[in-house]
Parts: C-alpha cells; structure tokens; sequence
C-alpha cells in the first residue's frame, strides 16, 4: 500500500528551559526552546531552535522600563508538500499508484513502472523516490527587540513610549537530480533553484494621556504618534546541467543556463491619533 509507504508515525520533541525571579523592582524571565517534528510524510520535516528574555524593572515610583529579546531559527524540508503543481503533488501520486509497482526493485534500485504494460506510461511517478531524491529546504532566522518606557509626570498625566524591531534572513534550495526510475519518469538535467532574503522592520511610538476627574465629570484626553518602516531584499538565481548530484551551488550549473531575479520592497507609515473620552456619573 503506498499510502502505508508514504505516511510514517512522526514523532515530535521538545524541550524546553526557563527561568524566572526578580526583586521588588526588578523582573525576570529567560527560556531556551528546542523543538523537532518529524514529517508524517516522507520528504517533509521541522526543527526550530528558540530564545527569548523579559526584562520589567521600575527605577522610581514615577518611572517604569522593559526590555524584551527573542530570536528563533527553523529549517524546514518541504518536498512532499511543494512538489509538482496542484493536479500532481506527491501525496496524489501515492494515492493513484497500484499496489504491484513495487516502491524498491531486488536490486535496490527504485520501483517503477512495468514497461511491458503500456498503459503504465499514464500512471504517477514513485513519489517515495521523489520525496528522497529531490532537496527541498528552507532555513529562517528571526531577532526581534524592543524597549518600553512610562513616567507619570504629573498626577493624571503619563507618557510611554516604545521602540520595537526586528531583522530576519532566509535562505532556499531546490534542487532536481538526474534520475532514471523507469521510460516514462526519468531526468536527465540536474536543476538548482536558490533564493535567498532579508528584512527588517522598526516601530517607535508615544502616547500621551491625561486622565482627571472633578466631582461626577470624568476626562480622558490622548495623543499618539507612531512612525514604522519596513524593508525587505530577495534574490533568487538557478542553474541546470550539473556534473554532479553532491554539490548545491549555483556556481556548478552551465553558465549559460543562469536565470536570476530579486527585488527591494520597502515600505514606511506614519500616523497621529487623538481621543477625548468624557463620561458623567459612572
């Protein structure tokens, strides 16, 4: 049964660290995370390694801080998932194929179809060998930080303020070896997609509010400002006619099969808000 083949008892670990503590003006908390999922399909699978720090301290009654860092890296294998187009993905084909196609040969070779039968020129590729030939994988990394800040200037009066960021990369690889699995299915022009991004992001914001309240009459009057930016740079190139199937790197492929492409999406907002709240008797 290919489904049988295709689809395994995954297990996921995970482990994970914290620690916490603090004072009366101070506290704390640290954690470290390891996370790893096998995939429940052949050629699919994730692991994730994480940290993240909060820092809260209030130096004076009028005045607070805060302090938070994380980070996260993950890598993901993706062939079963992202292979082929939408009428012919791996878990289709493992659907489609008859149990007399044989997923390895005697020989240890892959199982294919019978080239005596014909009509075998219409069925689906061995999507277990897809799932182990083919390289489809995606690393990403993440730092973000930010810094928070609030002092009472006056009674009913409070500015914060806060400076949020982040920056992340990302790197790909998609490679299709040559193969040969039967007459119909096979490859004989080794391809390499790469792409690879990064990013940043940045927030600033302050409030102002002023609360106050005289006999039943109730105010509340707030003024924000908020600036943001964002960018964001990819570029992706790919080569074909490989020498070998060990080697990922565009560098290897024919010169003159070279595609390339990219682009820088920047973006940036910003806004000011006011609000005046007024309730009587409540």
């Amino acid at each position: 049964d290919w489904q049988d083949e295709l689809f395994n008892n995954a297990a996921m670990n995970k482990h994970q660290l914290n620690l916490s503590g603090g004072s009366n003006n101070t506290t704390y908390y640290m954690s470290g995370e390891y996370l790893k999922q096998e995939g429940v399909a052949a050629g699919s699978g994730f692991n994730r390694y994480g940290f993240r720090l909060n820092l809260d301290n209030k130096p004076r009654e009028w005045a607070t801080i805060g302090i938070n860092l994380s980070g996260n890296q993950t890598n993901d294998k993706l062939t079963t998932t992202n292979y082929g187009d939408a009428q012919s993905p791996l878990i289709a084909s493992a659907l489609q194929l008859t149990p007399q196609i044989p997923v390895t040969n005697l020989d240890g070779s892959w199982g294919g179809s019978d080239p005596i039968n014909g009509a075998n020129q219409y069925a689906p590729i061995n999507p277990i060998a897809i799932a182990d030939l083919i390289t489809n994988t995606t690393k990403r990394r993440q730092f973000m930080g930010g810094l928070n800040l609030g002092i009472t200037i006056m009674k009913g009066l409070v500015f914060r303020t806060s400076l949020n960021g982040s920056m992340g990369d990302g790197l790909s690889t998609y490679y299709t070896p040559t193969y040969n699995i039967d007459q119909w299915h096979y490859n004989t022009i080794a391809s390499l997609q790469s792409g690879t991004y990064n990013s940043w992001y940045w927030n600033w914001n302050q409030q102002l509010e002023y609360t106050r309240q005289i006999g039943k009459h109730n105010f509340t009057v707030m003024a924000t400002h908020e600036a943001q930016e964002s960018q964001r740079k990819a570029l992706s190139a790919g080569r074909t006619g490989f020498l070998t199937n060990d080697i990922f790197d565009v560098n290897a492929g024919n010169p003159t099969s070279a595609t390339n492409g990219g682009g820088t999406y920047p973006w940036s907002m910003e806004s000011y808000l006011g609000r005046v709240n007024y309730n009587y008797d409540n």
